[in-house]
């Protein structure tokens, strides 16, 4: 397949302030799915047909997935190591996203939408092998904390839904000098 050109915007940041008036080389779409991101085949369904219920779970998902309950509202978190948090995983879960680390580490970070102060960002920490490792606090003291992204710095915008509300930015990774630090945006 050869390139065509085109006078659309380039994706690469440049030094200039303006755009580029260089044409950008752009691939048209491909009629049929490729193989990566794994080499199973392609299955089109749409929602509602392919599901199955894990009994054990109570829910419906899709067939080829497998799914486990990793956390409760109102429980403390089991840790691979045996240990349990401190707090109990929270509740009202809204806004989510996954801060990935250099060394294989995830943490999965969620809104709470809990009002009158006690909203906030917890974020739920995996080694690389998937084995949950701690469980904490990022950002409390916050009001119906609802949507959310992660920025191109990784780190996680935490936005209230409230009048006057702020959006926050947390850093999840506990090496960085900011973890502990959020900022209102």
């Amino acid at each position: 397949m050869s390139p065509t050109m085109t006078n659309m915007p380039s994706s690469k940041p440049t030094r200039s302030a303006s755009p580029s008036s260089i044409p950008s080389v752009s691939y048209p779409p491909t009629r049929y799915p490729s193989a990566f991101p794994s080499a199973s085949p392609f299955v089109l369904f749409t929602y509602g047909e392919s599901l199955y219920t894990d009994n054990d779970l109570g829910i419906q998902i899709s067939d080829g997935l497998t799914a486990r309950q990793i956390a409760q509202t109102g429980s403390r978190v089991s840790f691979a190591n045996g240990g349990q948090s401190s707090i109990s995983y929270h509740g009202m879960m809204d806004g989510a996203g996954i801060a990935h680390f250099p060394d294989g580490r995830y943490a999965y970070l969620s809104n709470s939408e809990k009002s009158s102060g006690n909203g906030g960002v917890y974020g739920l920490y995996f080694n690389k092998d998937g084995q949950i490792t701690d469980y904490k606090a990022l950002l409390t003291g916050t009001s119906r904390n609802c949507g959310g992204g992660m920025s191109p710095w990784n780190t996680w915008i935490s936005c209230e839904e409230v009048a006057g509300g702020q959006c926050w930015q947390v850093e999840p990774d506990p090496n960085k000098p900011n973890h502990n630090s959020p900022k209102a945006t």
